[in-house]
């Protein structure tokens, strides 16, 4: 691709808050940068397994597998 084809400019047009294009109006009752913000929390371990720890598969209650094997013994049928 040669530079003629390239659209895009290099620079990020987000680092600066220019406003609207001219001939348009401001959507926003009050114009601001849009900021993420970050900030640190402490986890207990607690807290910590209980989001991260992986989760014990439990089988189908018996009744669901007994539903289950009657309609797949129907259909065979």
């Amino acid at each position: 691709m040669t530079t003629k084809d390239k659209r895009s400019t290099p620079e990020d047009r987000r680092l600066v808050d220019l406003g609207p294009p001219s001939g348009w109006l401001e959507r926003r009752r009050r114009a601001e940068r849009r900021m993420p913000q970050a900030a640190e929390i402490e986890v207990s371990e607690s807290e910590w397994l209980a989001y991260f720890s992986p989760k014990p598969a439990t089988p189908p209650p018996l009744a669901v597998n007994e539903q289950a094997a009657d309609i797949f013994a129907r259909q065979r049928s």
